[in-house]
């Protein structure tokens, strides 16, 4: 049997050895975190860059407003009648009709795919870090799927109808279901997915209230025609909520840990 000092000593120098150990590996994990949430505010960020890219596919001479936030064709894809759409398009061959014919899903040519980048990375951090969200993660990923679909099936049904001498009745009435179900499922998505910041710090909470609140009004006016002219400003604010919620992953994404557990 070893003496009681030296047994003293080498039990100290074994728990000074765990503890180091633990210590190291908790510091690695926090820094490969601090590491993937920052992947996601550069994501993020290239939603931020590519949603404002987007904003300069719109009619000549169309301003940025409050009614159509930083998505100017909205209110083209959401005409309440075929005679407005009509309007828009103008005479066969004119350049509103080769700009809807024309229209690219690509991210940076487009608001909603731009936007789904930045949906796809909060999807990534589910797993690690809001394991509660198991369910949801199922109910987003769906969500993505049909918002990607129906972005493909608007964009070729517009495209059809731009390059017609004429807009059927048939063809509107497709070209608004598929507009109006793409853009309540890119709203109901961004609302789930603005739980994952709940119970974080106040500033990540305000950010994410931010995005339900807009996606809330986004839902609004796809439910309910007299409250369509929301559709532009919920998209104004989703923008704005995820240009803050990207500066702080990046800059502080040691706020996102408070929800860790949860």
């Amino acid at each position: 049997m070893c003496p009681s000092r030296t047994c003293s000593g080498t039990d100290q120098g074994r728990e000074k050895f765990e503890y180091e150990r633990t210590t190291a590996i908790g510091d690695n994990e926090d820094q490969a975190t601090d590491f993937a949430i920052r992947i996601i505010g550069f994501l993020g960020l290239a939603s931020v860059v590519l949603s404002l890219w987007s904003a300069t596919v719109r009619p000549a001479g169309t301003r940025l407003s409050f009614d159509t936030g930083i998505t100017p064709l909205i209110a083209v894809e959401l005409a309440r009648s075929k005679a407005d759409l009509e309007q828009f398009f103008g005479e066969p061959g004119s350049a509103n009709r080769k700009l809807m014919a024309g229209r690219s899903p690509l991210p940076g040519l487009n608001f909603v795919t731009s936007w789904m980048i930045f949906l796809f990375g909060l999807l990534q951090l589910m797993p690690k870090l809001r394991p509660r969200m198991r369910e949801a993660r199922f109910w987003i990923f769906l969500l993505l799927f049909f918002t990607s679909y129906y972005e493909s099936h608007s964009l070729r049904r517009m495209a059809e109808a731009a390059n017609a001498s004429s807009v059927t009745d048939a063809m509107f009435a497709t070209i608004r279901e598929t507009c109006l179900t793409k853009w309540t499922a890119l709203f109901a998505d961004t609302m789930l997915c603005s739980l994952i910041f709940y119970r974080t710090p106040m500033l990540l909470q305000a950010g994410g209230a931010i995005l339900w609140v807009s996606s809330a009004l986004g839902l609004v006016a796809t439910t309910f025609p007299n409250y369509q002219w929301l559709a532009g400003p919920a998209v104004l604010g989703l923008f704005a909520g995820v240009c803050g919620i990207t500066v702080l992953f990046l800059l502080r994404p040691e706020l996102f840990y408070a929800d860790t557990h949860g």
